[in-house]
């Protein structure tokens, strides 16, 4: 836990630099999963979530950026974006 909380300032001062520059901006944008297929490293999270009915997707720890994706096919998913940091995120927008 002591690590997690000695990062925060490190975290968001990267946020600070994306968030002051246009041309990070635009990369950070060109890198977002938002309106893309769900993808997750290391878990079929399609086929998994294809099987549940109405699924809801929590993405803990999202950070100020779209980037496990929020569609299943033809189908928006219902996802929730949680940080513990977005009080935070808030002052850097």
């Amino acid at each position: 836990m002591n690590n997690w909380v000695n990062g925060i300032p490190y975290e968001l001062a990267y946020w600070k630099g994306i968030f002051s520059n246009k041309n990070r901006i635009t990369s950070l944008l060109n890198y977002s999963k938002l309106n893309s297929e769900i993808e997750l490293s290391y878990f079929d999270a399609q086929s998994f979530l294809k099987a549940k009915q109405n699924p809801i997707v929590v993405d803990a720890g999202c950070g100020m950026s779209f980037a496990i994706g929020n569609r299943l096919g033809n189908k928006e998913l219902n996802v929730f974006y949680i940080d513990p940091l977005a009080p935070f995120y808030n002052k850097v927008i």
